[in-house]
């Protein structure tokens, strides 16, 4: 299942660290090192909205601890079978979570420039993103295209970047080298997810997150 919540800096806790004591150390050492405060907020989301979507996979409310693959890629320490990838930015946070491996990657919408993307971008997707009629957000489609795949594979984007095509598909899944694909652009923020199967997505509320953490 891909689940996903929006406008997560809205979701407002008590305080910065209500709920810090579900964070194993290693996360939130990670998510007091930011010195934006949005960010520390993301990063403690991120792992919350794992631990709900863990919830609805298996019906145990759990924080596990994560590791990290040698190629950067993170696991869930005790449970590698159990695959996900997460992702945030000031739109939104989304996690991936799959039997197979699985990437994920959202972005709020950034501003094309060419001559700083065209050695990681093929020609075909510099005319679609030049040719449509916002490029802006053509170009961050493509861009979180290029990292759910780096993500997918755990490569993260040291690959051929530029000879690895993409271009989206809004709202439907659909097959590229035997992988899956599924964009959506909403809020001026954009999520694309490479998977080795397609799967449904779950928008969850600022509420269902919060009475997750509160057991209720």
């Amino acid at each position: 299942m891909i689940y996903l919540l929006y406008d997560p800096c809205s979701c407002i806790w008590n305080s910065e660290s209500e709920f810090d004591h579900l964070l194993p150390d290693a996360r939130l050492a990670k998510a007091v090192r930011y010195k934006r405060l949005s960010d520390r907020l993301l990063s403690r989301t991120a792992y919350f909205l794992l631990c709900c979507g863990l919830m609805r996979e298996y019906g145990t409310r759990v924080f596990p601890e994560l590791s990290i693959r040698a190629g950067g890629k993170p696991y869930i320490c005790g449970n590698p079978d159990v695959h996900f990838s997460f992702s945030h930015c000031s739109g939104g946070v989304i996690c991936s979570i799959s039997k197979n491996e699985t990437g994920a990657d959202i972005e709020t919408v950034n501003s094309y420039q060419k001559e700083l993307f065209s050695n990681v971008l093929s020609e075909n997707e510099i005319a679609h993103i030049e040719n449509s009629s916002d490029p802006d957000a053509e170009f961050t489609a493509v861009w979180t295209m290029k990292e759910a795949y780096g993500k997918m594979s755990g490569t993260g984007l040291v690959y051929d970047l530029k000879n690895t095509s993409f271009v989206p598909v809004y709202e439907k899944w659909y097959t590229k080298n035997g992988l899956s694909y599924f964009s959506r652009m909403n809020y001026r923020t954009v999520f694309s997810v490479c998977r080795q199967d397609i799967s449904d997505i779950c928008e969850i509320s600022h509420a269902e997150l919060l009475a997750f953490l509160r057991d209720e």
